[in-house]
């Protein structure tokens, strides 16, 4: 859900400041740089849970 508010919210952003002619570039950089964080802790989450599973069963 928080992830979904990231990418809505950017997309919000962006649509009013080309709209406005205005640009917000730090704020841009800003949410890219979280988006980036969050997929990365989603793909750790789910990728080194199964190699956690896969080393208890063995």
């Amino acid at each position: 859900m928080w992830l979904l508010g990231e990418v809505f919210t950017l997309m919000y952003i962006a649509y009013n400041d080309v709209m406005a002619n205005q640009y917000h570039v730090p704020l841009y950089v800003n949410y890219f740089g979280n988006l980036l964080m969050a997929f990365y802790l989603l793909y750790a989450k789910y990728r080194y849970t199964e190699k956690k599973i896969a080393v208890q069963q063995s």
